[in-house]
């Protein structure tokens, strides 16, 4: 674990967690696991700590791929490791994105 946190996490997060990939269906179903898969080798928080400001992105499918990841790593692990301050900055965020996509559906309605 030791090793995927410190070596590969930080390669991976920089490389594929970019906007992009939230727009092509195939690439957003293979980020979203795959860091799922690597939430469940190194623990929960250091996954979630890396993706949870990213709530708050401009971006409505790069939030959403952020969400559905942030979901399925508390369903598999649950919120054990989490401490108050990530707990904190993912309410915020969650909140964040919540009313942004309200926003984004009135506006269009």
């Amino acid at each position: 674990p030791e090793y995927i946190r410190d070596d590969i996490l930080p390669e991976f997060f920089r490389n594929f967690w970019i906007r992009r990939m939230a727009l092509d269906r195939r690439n957003y179903r293979q980020v979203v696991e795959t860091t799922e898969e690597l939430a469940n080798k190194v623990g929960c928080s250091h996954v979630l700590s890396r993706v949870v400001d990213d709530l708050k992105d401009d971006s409505e499918p790069y939030r959403r791929m952020v969400m559905e990841t942030v979901q399925r790593v508390l369903e598999n692990l649950g919120s054990g490791d989490v401490d108050e301050r990530l707990e904190e900055r993912l309410i915020d965020g969650i909140l964040y994105a919540f009313q942004e996509q309200a926003v984004d559906a009135s506006s269009m309605g």
